[in-house]
């Protein structure tokens, strides 16, 4: 569909249109979570691609019928006005009909508005590595492993950000320790599905074993999604690519990325995306298979 076109809006219309969506996902209600989403609506999750509102209501109402009950938390949400986009950060709790044990998994969404309020792009992002079985809605939420900062320094410019998460960027794209070291601050914490790295020593060392390990990086950010009420924080839209030399396959993976920066260096990076899609496996990383390093 041909993208509409943005004008700026305040940010609590577009964090109640957030919130609306959200409840009705919330209580399970298919006609109230379509009638949030624009007649041509894309959307995107890790296994279903999809381009209308009609089709839209046949994924969910086959999805929906399985559950009994669903929870969502949301983490965190970011608002940027002058895109007219949200994106959310999300930990999702689910039990099927005749189950006993839930089911969690924690996740990200990108909601891009219409002047309507109407969803003309959804797409989820999702962890499924820290999948989880847990007895039920009360068990204690997951931890991060993370706090921001508690002395970040003056809020970045968005030309500092961009200019920041294109030198991390290009740092994977090029295999380059010093430019990573460039971007990085000295607390950083990497956290893909598959890993959990604290540190810029531990950074360093999981770059390497990245780098000897794979080969033709292209890692392309796509989009910044900033909220001037936390300048700190962002999401990033990107893309990662690379070869297993070892397989001769290429994979690339569409991730969400939600960010801190602190003084100036990217101090926290935690993604979602389709790991199947990747060409990495987890033997190849540096902190998967380390208890410790899953929060």
């Amino acid at each position: 569909m041909e993208e509409p076109r943005v004008t700026n809006l305040d940010r609590s219309t577009i964090e109640s249109w957030v919130q609306q969506h959200l409840a009705a996902w919330q209580v399970r209600d298919v006609s109230a979570i379509v009638d949030t989403f624009h007649p041509e609506v894309e959307f995107i999750w890790p296994a279903l691609h999809g381009q209308s509102r009609r089709e839209a209501r046949t994924v969910l109402e086959t999805s929906l019928a399985e559950f009994q009950s669903l929870y969502l938390h949301l983490r965190r949400l970011l608002i940027d006005p002058a895109q007219r986009v949200a994106a959310v950060e999300w930990i999702g709790r689910y039990a099927r009909s005749g189950e006993k044990d839930c089911q969690e998994i924690l996740g990200g969404a990108v909601l891009d508005f219409d002047q309507e309020g109407l969803i003309y792009r959804w797409r989820t992002y999702l962890d499924p590595v820290r999948r989880r079985t847990i007895s039920g809605f009360d068990d204690p939420l997951p931890g991060e492993g993370w706090s921001p900062c508690p002395d970040p320094g003056p809020p970045p410019s968005p030309a500092r950000v961009q200019q920041i998460i294109h030198t991390y960027a290009q740092a994977w794209s090029n295999h380059d320790l010093a430019q990573l070291n460039e971007a990085i601050h000295d607390e950083m914490i990497v956290q893909p599905p598959w890993d959990y790295v604290v540190g810029r020593a531990a950074i360093e060392a999981g770059a390497r074993v990245y780098f000897a390990n794979y080969t033709d990086t292209r890692v392309t950010p796509q989009r910044l999604i900033l909220d001037p009420t936390q300048p700190h924080f962002g999401v990033c839209e990107q893309t990662f690519a690379c070869t297993n030399p070892d397989t001769g396959r290429r994979g690339e993976d569409h991730d969400f990325a939600f960010f801190e920066v602190a003084q100036s260096k990217l101090r926290y990076w935690r993604t979602y995306f389709d790991t199947t899609r990747s060409a990495q496996v987890v033997e190849k990383t540096i902190g998967f298979m380390s208890q410790s390093s899953r929060p």
